[in-house]
């Protein structure tokens, strides 16, 4: 005679497997982990075929839930619970492969690892980039202000000179002239943006600099176009209250003091790369690489309110 399997959740005469109290389970789960753990999204089947016995799902669940929550069932019972819609879905995704039917792959979102949306929909990177977007802003206004104060415009005439950390060095710095002189032909307005504020060697980091034009350029300013990058040394430190950071100055900015001879009242400025630095933050990276960041904006913002 044929045992008769017996249910471990409703004692039917059925496997686990095919209990109808499994999907509402399932159910009470996601909600649990959803309303009141660190994920970041609702859980989908696919996570149970991929998860289901690695115990991440289980830690989520067991974790967070109230003694309610766990109804009454043991740690053991759920890790049972989870294996077992697991299998279910491995079993219909293997009856569905011997019927010919291919399953419609969920989309995974790039950005925040979300199920059934991409990046171009998904609700935490917009939220994220309007953030970085309301920095930029404000930062811009800053700066265009510090511009207009200072006379630091289109047109404007630079005088630079040795600093004292490259009279100190002078040895190293034989082929370096000890001044020159040399044009405004840009101000980067557009291309300030919360991502300024990290090293050049850092793979966020993006570049804002002046557009110059020297004059007579000598030893290795071979030629007259040459840029002068934003960064808190410049200038006095004149655009100290920006969040730039001062490490990884090159060129002008590196080895020059740089002081204002001539000013000039001529602010106009290109606006096509305003956007340009989310080509290599937000379209790139994901919301793990990019969350200290946005907590950095977030606090910046605040103080400057």
């Amino acid at each position: 005679m044929t045992a008769i399997r017996q249910c471990d959740y409703c004692k039917g005469n059925h496997t686990e497997v095919k209990c109808p109290r499994l999907d509402g389970y399932i159910k009470h789960l996601n909600a649990v982990v959803h309303a009141k753990s660190s994920a970041t999204r609702e859980l989908v089947d696919e996570d149970y075929s991929k998860y289901g016995n690695h115990g991440m799902i289980w830690n989520l669940f067991w974790r967070t839930a109230s003694v309610q929550e766990k109804l009454n069932l043991s740690p053991w019972t759920w890790q049972h619970i989870i294996g077992s819609y697991g299998k279910k879905l491995r079993y219909r995704e293997a009856g569905l492969k011997r019927r010919g039917i291919k399953r419609k792959k969920i989309v995974t979102c790039g950005y925040c690892k979300g199920k059934g949306h991409t990046r171009r929909t998904c609700e935490i990177m917009n939220s994220d980039i309007t953030i970085a977007d309301d920095m930029a802003k404000v930062q811009r206004a800053m700066f265009l202000n510090t511009c207009k104060s200072i006379g630091m415009g289109v047109g404007a005439l630079l005088r630079f000179e040795w600093s004292l950390e490259t009279k100190k060095y002078a040895s190293y710095h034989a082929g370096l002239p000890t001044s020159l002189m040399g044009v405004v032909t840009s101000i980067p307005v557009s291309d300030i943006n919360p991502f300024i504020d990290l090293a050049r060697w850092d793979t966020l980091s993006h570049d804002a600099y002046f557009g110059m034009s020297l004059i007579n350029p000598t030893g290795p300013f071979k030629e007259s176009a040459t840029k002068l990058h934003v960064t808190s040394g410049i200038l006095s430190g004149a655009f100290d209250g920006l969040c730039i950071n001062s490490k990884g100055a090159r060129h002008l900015g590196r080895h020059y003091d740089s002081i204002i001879v001539a000013p000039s009242s001529n602010f106009d400025y290109c606006t096509d790369t305003e956007d340009d630095y989310k080509k290599n933050t937000f379209k790139k990276y994901g919301a793990s690489t990019l969350e200290q960041h946005i907590s950095r904006m977030q606090t910046w913002l605040k103080e400057q309110s």
